[in-house]
C-alpha cells in the first residue's frame, strides 16, 4: 500500500517506539483504522508497517473530513476570563481557570495533558506531555512539545507547589468550563476547541506545518488537513488584553 505524499511530511516511528508499537498490535490488535486518501494511506502509515510486521491484519476507512470547526470569539474569550476572574475574587480557592484557558488555548495542549505536565519536564522553551492521544498508540505515548512564549510565561506564572503544574482533575476543570458558558450564554463550545483555535492561530501567524506539528504534537497529516485553508493574516491575539496578564 502506499503513502500519500502529504502524510510523508511526518518522519516514520522507528526503532523502539516502533518495536512497542508492534507488539502492543500484535497482543490487542488494531484499534484505530487506517485512513485512506486518494487511494493511499494518509493516516496509520505506522499502524499499517506495524500490522504487517506482526503478521495482524489491518483494516481502513475513507478520509471524510467532517471535522468540528467551532472556534471561540474574542468577545466569548472577553466573557469567559472575566467571569473567572469574578469566581476567584469570590473564591480564591477555585481553579484558577483565567490561567488554564489561555494556556490551552496557546499551547494547542488538550486538557487531560494540561492536568498531567510537571515541573520536572520543562525542559526551556518545551515540555514532556505525557500519554498524548495519538490513535493506535498505546499509554505512555509521551511526546515533547514545543511551549510558544505565551503558553511558557502562563507556566512560570504558576506556584511550585508539588509536582504537577497544574494540580486538577479534568472533571473539575470540564464542569468550570461548561458551568460557565452555561451562565454566559455561550452556545456550543467545548474546552477542547480551544485547542482548534491555537492550532488555527499558529497556521494564522504564518506557521509551516512542521512547525505548528512541533507545538501540537501531531504526526499525520489527517487531523491537520483541515488547517489548510487558512491563510497568513496575523495574529488577533496580540493586543489582546488577558495575553500579557498573570492573574
Amino acid at each position: 500500500m502506499k503513502f500519500h505524499d502529504l502524510a510523508n511530511i511526518f518522519p516514520l516511528t522507528e526503532g523502539e517506539e516502533f518495536d512497542a508499537l508492534v507488539a502492543d498490535i500484535k497482543a490487542q490488535g488494531l484499534r484505530e483504522p487506517i485512513v485512506i486518501y486518494q487511494e493511499k494511506i494518509l493516516d496509520g502509515r505506522n499502524r499499517y508497517r506495524a500490522c504487517v510486521a506482526a503478521g495482524v491484519e489491518w483494516r481502513s476507512v475513507p478520509y471524510t473530513g467532517n471535522e468540528r470547526n467551532r472556534r471561540p470569539t474574542l468577545e466569548e474569550l472577553n466573557q469567559l476570563m472575566e467571569h473567572f476572574g469574578r469566581v476567584r475574587d469570590h473564591r480564591p480557592s477555585s481553579i484558577p481557570m483565567q490561567k488554564i484557558v489561555p494556556f490551552a488555548l496557546f499551547s494547542t495542549r488538550r486538557q487531560e495533558e494540561i492536568t498531567l505536565l510537571r515541573w520536572d519536564d520543562l525542559d526551556g522553551d518545551r515540555i514532556l506531555v505525557r500519554d498524548m492521544k495519538h490513535p493506535g498508540d498505546k499509554r505512555g505515548n509521551d511526546v515533547y512539545c514545543e511551549l510558544p512564549p505565551e503558553a511558557l510565561a502562563i507556566l512560570n506564572s504558576m506556584p511550585r507547589d508539588g509536582e504537577r503544574i497544574f494540580p486538577y482533575s479534568t472533571d473539575a476543570i470540564s464542569a468550570a468550563f461548561t458551568r460557565a458558558c452555561r451562565i454566559l450564554g455561550i452556545e456550543d463550545l467545548r474546552f477542547h476547541d480551544l485547542r482548534h483555535e491555537g492550532i488555527s492561530r499558529l497556521f494564522e501567524m504564518g506557521r509551516t506545518i512542521p512547525q505548528v506539528a512541533a507545538v501540537s504534537g501531531h504526526r499525520s497529516w489527517t487531523s491537520l488537513k483541515r488547517y489548510t485553508h487558512i491563510r497568513e493574516s496575523a495574529d488577533k491575539y496580540e493586543n489582546w488584553k488577558w495575553k500579557a496578564i498573570r492573574v
